[in-house]
């Protein structure tokens, strides 16, 4: 059934969709009986199929209220469409000939491309025709490096939460600027990050290398980085944020988000901030218990594990 719910049922829906959602002492407590998590004890347990599973499970929730608000309808879909973005990571990682794990994000009717992709040989000129006449045609340009269609991924998952709002009225729109500005300046200093440490770019050349998203002003982009990288700092209060590992600084920059995108929840109950706050939240849920799974898979501590999630208290 489609189009059933107005504005204020999916608000209300959300808000206690929120309450249930995992908080630290919630993930703790799936660390202490991970067998009744993971199921039957096994030295050869499924990990792809398990994180397959949690994914589906959370997800769920989202994809039975994808449609029932046509207001709300285009900004849902596009986030579940977001893991159709990692399949295409996955796919073209695999057609440059990278070590991958065929872990599928099953999003049901809203994919465009199949999980069989994964098998045989395609190349990444093959992926390009595949996507044509999709919502991700172009996305795969001519030409470009793996390292440069990642980049092109993760501005792409920026500008559809964009175009999928943009009937909206202005205030909601200026909300929802202000959110994807600072999710941007999170994903250009990672990026950042990636390119300085991984690959000794100056300043200079990253700064040509990445593209701005569309909507998005530069100055606008330069004030939220400024922001996140003085949180990072006054967090770790030790010293600038460039020193810290890659890996530490992905955390802390998404610890930051985490934070930040929580407090908008709440900022106004009839607000669109609540709706994408929510979403983020979930995608971080989804990400914390990959991070469990993970950890398990690896034989960490659940206190080592613990420092990994990306959580409030």
């Amino acid at each position: 059934m489609r189009y059933y719910a107005d504005r204020d049922y999916i608000h209300a829906r959300l808000y206690a969709m929120r309450s249930a959602m995992l908080t630290l002492k919630g993930y703790a407590s799936i660390l202490r009986d991970r067998e009744a998590f993971f199921g039957t004890a096994s030295e050869d347990k499924d990990y792809i199929g398990i994180k397959e599973k949690a994914f589906a499970s959370q997800i769920t929730g989202i994809m039975s209220i994808a449609e029932a608000s046509v207001i709300y309808a285009p900004v849902f879909i596009a986030f579940i469409r977001l893991y159709e973005l990692k399949n295409i990571r996955l796919v073209l990682a695999k057609a440059s000939g990278r070590q991958v794990v065929d872990q599928w994000y099953d999003i049901g009717p809203y994919a465009v491309i199949e999980r069989d992709l994964l098998q045989g040989k395609k190349t990444i000129d093959d992926i390009r025709m595949i996507l044509v006449g999709t919502y991700l045609e172009g996305v795969v340009e001519e030409g470009l490096s793996y390292e440069r269609l990642e980049i092109c991924l993760d501005i792409l998952s920026v500008r559809m939460l964009q175009d999928s709002l943009a009937g909206l009225p202005a205030v909601a729109l200026r909300d929802l600027n202000d959110i994807l500005s600072m999710r941007t300046a999170v994903i250009f200093l990672i990026w950042k990050q990636r390119l300085r440490q991984g690959y000794g770019w100056s300043d200079e050349r990253i700064s040509a290398y990445i593209k701005m998203p569309p909507g998005i002003s530069p100055e606008s982009l330069r004030i939220h980085e400024g922001v996140v990288g003085k949180a990072v700092d006054a967090q770790l209060k030790t010293g600038p944020h460039s020193s810290l590992s890659l890996a530490d600084m992905e955390y802390h920059l998404e610890q930051f988000f985490y934070a930040w995108i929580s407090k908008r929840f709440h900022r106004d109950f009839h607000s669109i901030c609540c709706v994408i706050s929510f979403l983020w939240l979930v995608r971080y849920q989804i990400s914390n218990l990959f991070v469990i799974i993970e950890g398990s898979r690896f034989g960490l501590t659940n206190e080592e594990i613990l420092e990994r999630i990306i959580c409030g208290v």
